[in-house]
């Protein structure tokens, strides 16, 4: 194998091919796309380097998928590559930790989104300098969220509908203390 030369944004990175895909390339040079592949032209389309190797044409998109099996994508060696079904590659996906608390978010200017999910529902509370503020929010809005204020319409115990009702959901007359006897 060789490590042939490619450039990401100005920067020179390394990507591994078989010799003998090198030569085949005949001397067409090997960029890397905003995606992280390594991708080379082939009028009029730019390919994807790993399925141009594998021999997959244009315009197939998501029914034919390969596999960097060692999750590499700069490794197009043809021993780490092969052809897969979308359930099979995404089996082949690296387990992704969450360094961040739940809830937070970085988002492309370098802030932290604060967003809770309720009932399908999204709430955003805000972007914030550093992920200490944003969890923060999220603790906050969570309590806000979570809290039952709605009150009872009926009491739970004679269903009179006139308040004003106890956290119980009883009415006032139903919440006092019953003497033993049984008269109030």
């Amino acid at each position: 194998w060789v490590e042939v030369p490619a450039l990401k944004s100005g920067v020179d990175v390394t990507v591994l091919m078989d010799l003998d895909d090198y030569v085949a390339l005949d001397g067409r040079r090997i960029s890397i796309g905003s995606h992280g592949y390594a991708q080379v032209w082939e009028r009029p389309h730019m390919l994807l380097l790993h399925r141009w190797i594998m021999g997959v044409k244009p315009g197939t998109r998501y029914k034919v998928i390969v596999d960097h099996i060692d999750r590499n994508v700069l490794d197009c060696r043809r021993n780490n590559l092969r052809v897969v079904t979308p359930t099979q590659s995404n089996l082949n996906r690296a387990v992704r930790t969450r360094e961040l608390p739940l809830g937070v978010y970085p988002t492309p200017s370098g802030r932290y989104l604060a967003k809770l999910t309720r009932g399908y529902r999204a709430h955003g509370f805000g972007t914030h300098s550093n992920p200490a503020e944003a969890a923060a929010a999220v603790a906050g809005g969570r309590s806000l969220l979570d809290r039952t204020t709605q009150q009872p319409i009926r009491c739970i115990r004679c269903q009179d509908e006139d308040g004003p009702f106890t956290d119980a959901g009883l009415c006032e007359p139903c919440a006092r203390p019953m003497p033993l006897d049984g008269v109030a």
